[in-house]
Formats: structure tokens, sequence, C-alpha cells
């Protein structure tokens, strides 16, 4: 092959890298797995993106938008051929009709762009010389090693030293990266390697599916996956109608031969790691790239991500192709194309995840309300180039969005019955005046909790019939230093570190309204930006739908805050952080000063919401990432000797009799047993019912609740009574109520 003035056809380039990709399948090693997730979660989308104008995108930019389509490509193709089992081909989606279909798509992609060229380098770009990028980028790199390294010896029963050492790194390279300006280079990938640290630190815990949302993501996946065939008629639920967890999955992992469980604690991660770089881009494009580093650092320091993202696979699908949206808000595309481009990223959001297009939805709907209201309190001169920035807040474009979600969400896999449920449940609440809401609400709103054993007592009152009793019993907490026990006779550590978490809440609260209040001056009087208009509509709306959320009943069960949350810092962060930088600006004078304050006020919030200080000083819940104690350890973390004593009760049950066990540790039991069991609630008290206490259960004497998303701990008191104990295996027990 001939390269002339060291260029090469694009097409070329892609089918070599088509043909290792296919030989490296038998290989199945880590190699393989690289070179074939490299192609198929980058090429198909990066070919997509080289038929529009792509004037002034940066790298990053493009390859986030790469990522995104690869992704929407993949679920595309994979639904295409998933139809062909309606026309008689039994396995549509097994590996060999798989990797034909995408290399056909792959082929009608480079036939638009077969005479686009690629510049070949020929040397590193300088920037410090090769052995000082080279070092920066493996001190960088090294972080996701100290995440899967930390998990792992976690889940091997030793110490959580390395997991600290990274939490301690990130913000210490932060710092750093703030203090000296010309590493502005590197800000992108560091932000991608904190946050996939940060990610792999809780998907990695266990050996297994870990985590809340995920067990039911999986089952999902699994049917996909062991049929070659998506059936939402097999399951009419609203899970099984992503098909960011059910067909893009298994695609995955037919191609690369990796382990199923994998997919998810690791393949997903390496994908919502670069949902960051939207967040990144438009902050940069507002306020530039010290200001965009601050604001992608504030979106993986929110509590959400810090605990919950890697549980919720479809929504970090979701998240990436939201961030997408908004983005391209603020990239340099011909109007036409632009349409044409929101249309794909849209159709990709509303496959992926059903709550998160409804609050895109909502967020659109809104911002374009507002936006027309800011119009027309702004200066004649400063409407016009304002208004060039708003194709995304136009109602041909709402309305388009509408219909996707109705053609597939109502008509096609007729999964709305969640959100009708929702506005039913609301409207009910409304009426009647006894109001649902979610313990994360409380903590946004004033940091209080709810009463535990009053929300116990009354939701456990049907079931409380021949003398039993429950009693909630409070999480337990890291013991305090001892180095700091004499200051806890004084004041207690587990009160300070509480209202600072809840201090930290109400200060987001304070700074969303400054930052509102700042943004909306700064607009009407001069617009500072000619993105403006476009950031103060969306980021009113994030704020009117956060409102919506912690007022109105029930929504905050069925969709949670925190979640909801993390999806709008996407443009909040920026809200957010002018605050930040506002209040500091008022003492210190100096811009890069006032950049280096707020990183270490950043810092220091990150270390505690992570868990780092509270893991240091003691008396704080713990966290899956640093313990193998705590609610979510208690609840997702499951053993081979539960699953054993699982397996044990579904051989020898009686097929008749009901199985009392709490939600948590029914998820020790084999999916295919699960579905066949009689599930009834530990506190029922019936004549030949089994009891199932897995491990927790019988290290702790108690059981575990969900009660509208608030996690509860409980102890059931029985009457005395003959208790039959038919299995043991030291772990976890298996029992029968005999009276």
């Amino acid at each position: 092959m001939i390269l002339r003035d060291n260029k090469i056809r694009a097409w070329k380039l892609v089918a070599i890298g088509l043909l290792v990709s296919v030989l490296s399948f038998p290989l199945q090693n880590m190699i393989s797995w690289t070179i074939i997730l490299g192609f198929f979660l980058f090429v198909p989308g990066w070919l997509f993106v080289l038929h529009f104008n792509r004037t002034h995108w940066r790298k990053w930019e493009t390859f986030s938008f790469s990522l995104g389509f690869s992704i929407l490509i993949l679920m595309l193709t994979g639904l295409i051929l998933n139809s062909l089992y309606y026309i008689g081909l039994q396995r549509p989606l097994d590996t060999l009709p798989i990797f034909i279909s995408l290399s056909l798509v792959i082929a009608m992609l480079c036939f638009g762009i077969r005479k686009y060229d690629i510049n070949l380098p020929t040397t590193l770009k300088r920037n410090g010389g090769f052995g000082k990028q080279a070092l920066i980028i493996l001190l960088l790199s090294l972080l996701p090693l100290l995440g899967v390294l930390g998990a792992m010896r976690l889940n091997n029963g030793a110490s959580n030293i390395l997991t600290l050492i990274m939490f301690a790194s990130i913000a210490i390279i932060f710092i750093i990266l703030i203090i000296k300006k010309n590493l502005s280079n590197y800000y992108p990938y560091a932000l991608v390697m904190f946050a996939l640290s940060i990610l792999f630190s809780i998907s990695l815990r266990g050996w297994g599916i870990t985590g809340h949302d995920i067990q039911h993501e999986f089952n999902v996946f699994q049917m996909t996956m062991q049929n070659s065939f998506w059936n939402i008629g097999s399951l009419r639920d609203t899970y099984n109608a992503c098909l960011s967890i059910t067909i893009l999955p298994t695609i995955l992992a037919k191609i690369t031969g990796i382990y199923d469980p994998y997919i998810y604690k690791v393949v997903f991660q390496l994908i919502f790691a670069v949902s960051v770089i939207p967040v990144y881009s438009i902050a940069k494009r507002f306020g530039g790239a010290t200001f965009a580093l601050l604001a992608g650092f504030l979106f993986i320091s929110f509590p959400t991500f810090l605990n919950d993202m890697p549980m919720l696979n479809r929504q970090e699908i979701a998240f990436l192709f939201f961030g997408m949206l908004l983005l391209l808000m603020m990239l340099n595309v011909d109007r036409k194309q632009l349409f044409i481009l929101t249309g794909f990223v849209f159709l990709g959001l509303t496959l992926s995840h059903y709550s998160t297009t409804y609050v895109t939805l909502g967020l659109l709907i809104i911002a374009w309300l507002l936006s027309k209201i800011l119009i027309r309190m702004m200066k004649k001169e400063d409407r016009k180039g304002q208004l060039r920035t708003l194709p995304i807040l136009n109602l041909p474009l709402i309305i388009i969005a509408c219909v996707f979600v109705l053609l597939w969400n109502g008509v096609i896999t007729k999964t709305t019955s969640g959100l009708g449920n929702t506005v039913t449940k609301t409207f009910t609440s409304l009426v009647s005046g006894q109001w649902s809401q979610a313990s994360e609400v409380q903590y946004i709103l004033s940091g209080k909790s709810f009463d535990i054993q009053n929300v116990l007592q009354s939701y456990a009152e049907p079931y409380l019939k021949g003398g039993i009793k429950v009693e909630a019993i409070n999480e337990q907490k890291l013991p305090v230093s001892d180095t700091l026990k004499p200051l806890d006779d004084i004041v207690s550590i587990e009160s300070l570190n509480t209202n600072i978490r809840n201090g930290i809440s109400r200060l987001f609260q304070i700074l969303l309204v400054i930052g509102f209040v700042v943004l909306s001056y700064d607009l009407l009087r001069r617009p500072s930006s000619r993105y403006s208009l476009f950031i103060l509509s969306v980021c009113g709306s994030g704020v009117a739908l956060l409102i919506l959320i912690t007022v109105l009943p029930q929504l905050s069960v069925e969709y949670g805050l925190l979640r909801m949350f993390q999806q709008l810092l996407t443009m909040l962060a920026i809200l957010i952080l002018g605050a930040i930088l506002w209040i500091l600006s008022r003492f210190i004078r100096h811009n890069h000063k006032t950049y280096i304050a707020a990183a270490g006020f950043m810092s220091l919030m990150f270390l505690h919401l992570s868990g780092f200080i509270p893991q240091i000083t003691g008396g704080a819940a713990p966290q899956l990432a640093l313990n193998n104690n705590g609610f979510q350890y208690d609840a997702y973390y499951s053993t081979d000797a539960e699953k054993k004593a699982g397996k044990w009760l579904c051989d020898n049950r009686d097929n008749e009799r009901s199985v009392a066990a709490d939600k948590y540790a029914i998820s020790r039991f084999l999916n295919n047993c699960e579905k066949k069991l009689i599930i009834a609630s530990p506190m029922v008290n019936t004549d030949g019912l089994y009891v199932f206490n897995d491990g927790i259960n019988v290290a702790k004497n108690a059981y575990m609740i969900n009660l509208n998303s608030n996690l509860y701990y409980y102890k059931v008191t029985r009457p005395e009574q003959e208790i039959n104990q038919i299995y043991s295996n030291g772990t976890s027990t298996a029992w029968v109520i005999q009276k």
C-alpha cells in the first residue's frame, strides 16, 4: 500500500481494522478484547460523524460522539438483525450473524466517505517532550489500576489501603492540574481516568453482579444472551425495553467472548467514564479549560456518581446520550445537519432508558418556554446572536422527540404503564394528602431523616399477627479513630460527619440559586457568551424539574432525586461552579488564585463524599468501595455459601409452601429458581412457612427492606413456637415455622 504525503484512505484503514478484529476473536484474551472493543465501540460512530461538517470540533468531542453513535449503531443493527427471527432465523443474535451484519454496516458507512483521507502522524506533538507526556499519561493511567486492585483486595478480605490511596491521589492530582495551567491538554484524559477509577472501585466489588438495579438489568441481559434473541413479549417491563441492557451487552459479549458479568462491571464503566467529556466540553465553551476541569470534577464528585452509577447500567448509556444532546447545541454544525444529528442522539436516548428520556423531554419543554420569556427580556441588539444557538429549543424537534418516545414505549414495547402509574399515584397522593417521598429528598432539602420505627410500623401493620413484633435497627457506623476518641468525647465525630454531609446538600441548593441569579443578571445585562441564553434556559429548566420532584409526591420514589440531579449536573455544574467562583472572587481578586481556592474546596468535598475522610475519622456509614460492611455491602454482596443455601432450599422445598425472605436475600437464589418461588415477607407467621436467612440475616439477626426508596434494617421477634431448622452451612440457614 503506497502512502502519499503521509495520507491514507479512511476506508482502507477501517478495512484493516475490521479484518484484525474478526481474526482476533478466536484468541479470547485481553489483547483480542481490547482490539475488538476499541474497533466496534469507536469506528462505526466515527465513520458516521465523518458524514457531517465538524468545523472546530475538538478531538475529545469527536471521540465522545464516535463512542455514542457507535453504541447507537450497535443497538440499531442488533434490533434489525433481531427482526430476522420472524422470518425464520432462530438465533439472530449469535456471533456469526452479528459479525456479518456489522461488517455490512461498516462497509455502507465507508462507501459514503470513500474519498476521505486520514493524515498519519509522523511525530508526537511536542508539549514538554515525549518523556514528560508519557510520564503524565502513565501516572493518570495508574489511577484505574488502583481502583481495580483496591476492589480486588477488599473482595479477598484484605484492607482498603489501595482504594484510599486512589481517592487521595485523585484529589491531589486535580489540584496540581489546576495550579499548572500548562497541563490543560491533559484535562479531558485526567477526568476520564478519575471517573473510571471511581467506577471500577464500585463495579468490581464482588466476583459476580453486585448492586441494586443491576440485578434485574443482568437478568434481562441473560434472557437475550441465552436465547440470542430479544423478545419484549417474554417479559413486558421497562427494563426489558431498554436496548442498552439487552441487545447492546449481548452484542458486546458475543463479539468479544468476555464473561457476561464483566460486560457490565468493566465494559460499561469504560463507556460511562467518557460521559464526563460532554460536561467538560460544554463548560469549556462557556468558561475556558480550567473552568471546565472544575465542572467535570464536580460532576464525578456527586454522591450518585460515587456510589450508585455502576449499578445503573441503562442510565450510564442514557447519560452519555444526554450529554451528547446538550453538547450538540454548542458545536459548529450546519443547522440542517444539526437537526439530523439531534434526532439520532434522541433516538439513542429513547432506546437506552425510559426515565432519563422522560426527564429530558420535561427539560426541553420547560427550557423552550423559558427561552421565549428570556428573549423578550433581552435587549434587541443582543437577541439575534443568542437565537442562533437555540436549534434544540424549538417545537418541531420537541414534537419529534415526543413521537420517538410514544412509538417506542407506547406502541412497540407497550411499557408506558410505569409512567401512567406514576402520574396516577402522584394525582392520588395530592388529592388524599398522603405523600410518599424518598429519603434522598430529605437529604437534599434539609438533611433530616424519617422516624424509622414509625415508617416501619405503619408498613408492617397488616402482617403483624400472632404476636409478631418488628423493631427498626440503625445502621452500624464505622468506629471512631483511636486518635480522635479524645475529641469525640467533646464533639461527636458521628454528628460532625453527618452535619458536614448534610451541609454539602444544603450548599448545593444555595449555590444553584446564586448561580442562576448571577447568570441571569449577566445575560440580561450583557450576554457574556454566545451560549448564555441556551445555558440559562436549560439550567433554569433543570432547577424547575428539581423543584417539581421535591414538591410533587411520589415522583421522588419512582425516579430518584439524586439520579435526576446527577443527570442535570451535565449543565447545572456551570451554575454551581459559577456561584462558587463568584463567592470566592469577593475575597480573592486574582482569577487563577480563585480557581485554586475552588479546587481546594472541591477536593475536600470530594474526599468527604467519597468516604475517604469519614473512613479515616470513623463515625460514618460504611461505603461499599471502602468496606466489607454497610447497607450496600449487606444488601448486594452475594457469597458462594449464600447461593449454595439458596440452591439447597430450591431443590428440597415443598413447592406449595411460601418462602419468607427479605428482598435482598431473594437475590441469592438462582434466577431460574427465584421465578418459581412463592415469596412472603419475613414478618409473616404462617404454619409451614419456610424462612430463608442469608449471611447478613444470620450474622446481624436483622432483615433489610426498601420502602419508598428508603433503606432500613429491622428485627423480627416471634412468639414462643417450634422452629425446625432444616439447613445450615455456617453462613446461611433455612427453617420451617411449626406452630
